[in-house]
């Protein structure tokens, strides 16, 4: 038996559908459980730095990129797992505990052993926050337990103890945003399953090895109208946040400098964008089309670097200064992992590792997924797409049965990325 899981990302520049069969009968998660079998992307409409300015047109584009997948999957699609990124999202640290036997109404110091319902009553605790108005949670990513003071614990099932700890960090983000996602999808004529996940941790996802996540890595997802990045250390996301910089103001720019369209603006930058002025071949000549009345233009590759590196370079320096300041992190030991569109252009690299001084940065292609047909949809523009894929296709795992089972009994708590995260890997 197997059964079809669909990713869908509604970016400011694109739109991107993948569309997945899961393996039901598998025995545990390994990458062949799950085969990429159609995705499609399509030029945005109606979605403007992130945010979604006009619902129908955002509806029709992804009706279009979904039945553009559909026709390449063979499959009919239903429902759609999607996400959420850029400043309508906040991540938030926090922790929550609980005695370890729920009906120890002594408060003698009795050891007890740490179930399922003490973990969920642990987790549930760390949620108990106020959040901003016109906030709510979308996602408690579990990093780490202790229990009676024992830190670090990846897994306290069966351990004895008094008392239980969990460190989490909580995904917030805007109910009007997620209102108009929802609503596109539905005016799409899909269904969307469970809530938004947030975009930057399905990249995450898709792109990080362990090897990465245990040491303590920086995914920076460089999209049109947005910037997003997450801190992952000891295994987990430790932070996560926005810049309201993205590759629609690269080519804005190069726009205002050399008094061109828009869309002309932005085959310049496909065709021969740049972001280090340290590459090699730059001297390579740019024809610059006239407009109305004005001649066309002969410049060089050079120039058109010059432009783009000065905008790169600020947003690097501006996500720097975000993780500096707010993740924790005084050292970095693990990647700089890029992903999104902007992580194609040529250069990228060498800018990023300049910028950080560190050579370990990489971009990141999605983990290969058993679709030899057409492999692009590895491409980094496509990480959010099938991350959100590869998360969902672990919903029903039996552990993931188990804590959706014990967490309906209160409907204000929601652990989604439970298994996103530790049965993925």
């Amino acid at each position: 038996m197997s059964h079809i899981v669909v990713g869908l990302d509604i970016g400011t520049s694109f739109i991107r559908a993948v569309i997945g069969k899961v393996d039901d009968e598998a025995v545990d998660d390994r990458k062949d459980r799950i085969e990429v079998i159609g995705f499609a992307k399509r030029p945005s409409q109606g979605v403007r730095n992130g945010n979604i300015v006009n619902l129908d047109a955002v509806a029709s584009v992804i009706k279009e990129t979904i039945d553009s997948a559909e026709q390449e999957a063979g499959e009919e699609v239903v429902s759609v797992f999607t996400a959420i990124g850029g400043s309508q999202t906040e991540s938030i640290l926090s922790t929550g505990s609980c005695g370890i036997d729920r009906k120890n109404r002594t408060g003698r110091n009795f050891l007890s052993q740490v179930d399922d319902d003490a973990m969920y009553r642990a987790r549930e605790q760390a949620t108990k926050q106020l959040y901003p108005l016109g906030k709510e949670l979308i996602q408690v990513i579990t990093r780490k337990y202790s229990v009676d003071g024992i830190k670090g614990i990846d897994n306290p099932r069966g351990m004895q103890g008094v008392r239980l700890e969990v460190e989490t960090l909580l995904i917030t983000a805007s109910v009007t945003a997620i209102e108009n996602i929802r609503q596109s999808v539905l005016r799409a004529q899909y269904y969307l399953e469970n809530e938004m996940f947030c975009k930057v941790l399905a990249a995450s996802c898709a792109t990080l090895v362990k090897e990465e996540r245990e040491l303590g890595s920086i995914v920076i997802d460089l999209g049109g109208g947005t910037t997003d990045f997450m801190v992952w250390s000891d295994g987990g996301p430790l932070y996560s946040s926005s810049i309201n910089i993205g590759q629609t103001v690269v080519t804005k720019d190069i726009a205002t400098v050399k008094g061109v369209p828009f869309d002309v603006a932005e085959k310049i930058k496909i065709e021969s964008g740049c972001c280090f002025l340290g590459m090699d071949d730059l001297n390579d000549e740019v024809v610059i089309p006239g407009v109305g009345g004005k001649a066309p233009e002969l410049t060089d590759r050079h120039e058109i670097c010059a432009i783009i590196e000065a905008r790169m370079r600020e947003l690097m320096v501006m996500v720097k200064k975000d993780v500096i300041k707010n993740s924790g992190i005084k050292c970095l030991r693990g990647s700089i992992v890029l992903t999104g569109g902007g992580a194609m252009m040529e250069g990228i690299v060498e800018l990023t590792q300049d910028v950080w001084k560190t050579l370990s940065v990489r971009v990141g292609g999605v983990k290969p997924l058993g679709f030899t047909k057409d492999e692009s949809y590895r491409d980094p523009d496509f990480a959010t797409a099938c991350g959100l894929l590869l998360g969902n296709r672990t919903a029903r795992t039996t552990e993931q049965a188990k804590f959706r089972k014990a967490s309906s009994d209160n409907s204000s708590f929601v652990d989604k990325a439970k298994g996103f995260l530790k049965k993925f890997f």
